[in-house]
């Protein structure tokens, strides 16, 4: 199950929510919006048979990508930074689990104006989700996000690793 904090940063229009999760949750959640997208794809093309795959494919390939950015590792955290302009105004919903950090949000386009209405108001239509996978585990019940100008900054923590002493 997945804890909600809720953060009051902001920047330009754009908020920040941390969710820390168990692992396998957001891969569901990732699941779950890339199947919505290749239905869409499919209908678009009246569920022609024989296509499942390739939509799919265009889907995954739509919503899920890298994280553009750059991390660094201290003794007690890993500091990830990205451009908080390539997301546009509204929620920025970051994932943590104990290896992975997902952002969820909606894709900002250089062409806004050219996008209809209808489309620019419905979150499934540009929600995108973008993936760090980590190179050690992280406390997701502590970590924290903030706006720095025009860059996000997320801190986690690393997981405490345990050491057994043997009674000599």
């Amino acid at each position: 199950m997945r804890q909600q904090t809720l953060s009051s940063q902001s920047w330009n229009g754009r908020t920040l929510k941390i969710m820390p999760m168990i692992p396998d949750d957001c891969t569901r959640r990732i699941t779950d919006i890339v199947a919505r997208r290749a239905f869409q794809i499919s209908e678009g093309r009246g569920f022609a048979p024989g296509h499942e795959d390739e939509d799919w494919q265009r889907a995954e390939s739509e919503i899920a990508s890298p994280l553009c950015g750059g991390w660094t590792v201290a003794s007690d955290r890993i500091v990830v930074t990205t451009t908080a302009s390539r997301f546009k105004e509204g929620a920025l919903e970051i994932c943590v689990e104990p290896r992975r950090v997902a952002i969820f949000a909606r894709q900002q386009t250089s062409t806004e104006q050219s996008v209809p209405a209808e489309d620019r108001d419905n979150p499934q239509e540009q929600q995108i989700v973008r993936i760090l996978d980590l190179p050690v585990d992280v406390e997701p019940s502590g970590v924290t996000a903030r706006f720095h100008h025009c860059m996000l900054e997320i801190s986690l923590p690393k997981a405490r690793s345990i050491r057994y002493e043997s009674a000599a």
